[in-house]
């Protein structure tokens, strides 16, 4: 009884210590699956295995316990998203909350009355949260940092939607991407800018506007701009200018062409119907101007005829 009671002692103190033989650490995503290997020993010497968890300080709270040869108990509701798979007695959590972060213990009770333990801590990987970015400008150069909270994996920055890559002089990138400094500034680099973060988790991201009430553009750049726009500005006065010119031209051109082509279809149509007219009266009065002497020679010749035999008659009586 007595050697019994000495066993018992010793896991208790082992229990309350939580000390063991090996120490592992084991990240997990959020809403992910995770799974914690128990001690590595041969089944056959394995009694009995316990999975337990502590809170803070305090010693551990009992999850699972498994008794060969098939003898499974669990506590606290752990059956729910925590599983025990009996084959390698491994603990695996199908559906990581923050609330499983936290030093898990996993006791084996061996055959021979002794017992080992090894302590795992598990970590949960959450997206990063993209807080805000804070701006601020001197001496013509603008500075933006992106506050993040969290682990993050990448952190990218975006202009209007593109990414903005240091391939430019006047940008550079420091502090693991999370400042940007733009140097020179011109009304060219307003726009929205985005600092976006990211990890195996999730992605989060951050903007900002940029106009000329955030930020001080450099005087030589302002007088440069101006000069541009004045240039636009004339270059699109002459452009408007030379612009009405050719269409009023061309409108003059066609109402002209229009007018040209008008005037000989109505001229053509003029001789058109001349010639028509002539051909229905001009050949009757042609025809008869042509009949009228034919007709008087008749005459004449009849008259000659009656004015011969009358002689001839007159002188044949006599």
């Amino acid at each position: 009884m007595g050697g019994n009671h000495l066993v018992f002692l010793m896991l208790l103190q082992w229990t309350v210590i939580g000390g063991g033989i090996c120490e592992r650490n084991v990240e997990g995503v959020l809403h992910g699956r995770v799974e914690l290997h128990a001690c590595h020993r041969p089944q056959q010497t394995v009694r009995r295995v316990e999975w337990a968890k502590y809170k803070s300080s305090s010693a551990p709270r009992l999850l699972y316990i498994f008794d060969q040869p098939n003898d499974t108990s669990c506590f606290f509701n752990s059956c729910q998203n925590i599983q025990l798979i009996k084959e390698n007695m491994s603990l695996i959590f199908v559906n990581l909350t923050k609330e499983d972060e936290g030093v898990y213990q996993n006791k084996l009770l061996l055959n021979y009355r002794t017992a080992e333990s090894c302590n795992i801590t598990l970590s949960v990987l959450s997206p990063p949260t993209a807080l805000r970015i804070s701006v601020s400008s001197s001496n013509c150069t603008l500075t933006l940092r992106c506050e993040v909270r969290g682990q993050f994996l990448n952190l990218h920055w975006f202009w209007n939607g593109l990414l903005l890559l240091p391939d430019d002089q006047r940008i550079s990138i420091s502090e693991r991407n999370l400042t940007v400094h733009v140097s020179n500034l011109n009304r060219s680099d307003w726009g929205t800018y985005t600092c976006r973060a990211s990890n195996e988790a999730g992605t989060s991201e951050a903007h900002v506007n940029i106009t000329d009430n955030s930020a001080t553009l450099c005087q030589d750049n302002i007088q440069e701009e101006e000069e541009e726009e004045e240039e636009k500005e004339q270059l699109s006065t002459k452009f408007l200018y030379l612009s009405g010119l050719t269409l009023g031209t061309t409108m003059l051109l066609s109402i002209i062409l229009v007018c040209i082509c008008k005037n000989e279809n109505g001229y053509k149509e003029f001789i058109s119907s001349q010639a028509e007219t002539s051909e229905v009266e001009f050949l009757p009065y042609l025809y008869a101007d042509f009949i009228k002497p034919k007709a008087l020679q008749q005459a004449a010749d009849e008259g000659e005829l009656a004015e011969d035999f009358t002689k001839v008659f007159y002188s044949t009586a006599e």
